[in-house]
Order: structure tokens, then sequence, then C-alpha cells
């Protein structure tokens, strides 16, 4: 039984705090914060490379959520899409030793 219909999202938003349109590069140990300027109501987020943790979270500031292993390989990577009331996602390398680097491609929807 369907209780909601089906929302439409007409304004996309990639990866807002770097501003780049293609993937972003996670180097060695540095974790990467993308911040919306409002929350969105879904993202999408696609891993490359190599793996990659996601961490989701509804606030501008404080704590994330548990993270998601999203696994990625050079031919293709894996995608996570989730309606999220989503403010801020973190995203770290699983391995970190520098040379195993993930890139990953952040989209937030939202219908404002």
């Amino acid at each position: 039984m369907i209780t909601e219909p089906y929302k439409l999202y007409t304004k996309a938003y990639p990866n807002p705090t770097s501003g780049n349109a293609g993937y972003v590069e996670v180097a060695g140990t540095t974790e990467e914060t993308e911040t919306f300027t409002t929350a969105v109501l879904a993202v999408t987020v696609k891993a490359k490379a190599n793996d990659i943790y996601v961490y989701l979270s509804s606030a501008a500031s404080g704590d994330f959520d548990d993270p998601i292993l999203l696994e990625a390989s050079s031919y293709s990577g894996d995608t996570l899409s989730v309606s999220y009331n989503c403010k801020r996602i973190k995203v770290a390398n699983v391995v970190t030793d520098g040379i195993n680097n993930g890139y990953y491609q952040i989209i937030g929807w939202s219908d404002q």
C-alpha cells in the first residue's frame, strides 16, 4: 500500500562545498565534509576507484550517523541513494595509506 505519492525533486545540488560537478578525491586520512546551505530531502552518493565511508547528518553541526560503506572499483563504483533530511555529509577512505584514495560525487535533491 502506498501512503504518500511519489515525490519529484526539482533541484539538484552537486558537491555543495567543493563546488566540483565531478568526482572529488579523498586523500589518505583526510575526511571531506560537504555541507548544503539548506537541508535537502534526499541524497545520492557515488564512489569510484576505492572504498569509502559515508557519514550523514541532519544537523549543521554535531555528530554524524554511523558510517555506510560504499565499495568501489575503477570500472564501476557503488551508489547510495536515500531519502534523508540531510544537511552535511562526511566522506573518509577505508584504506588510509594515501595510495588507495577514494573518489566521491554527492548530489543533494530538493524541491526548493
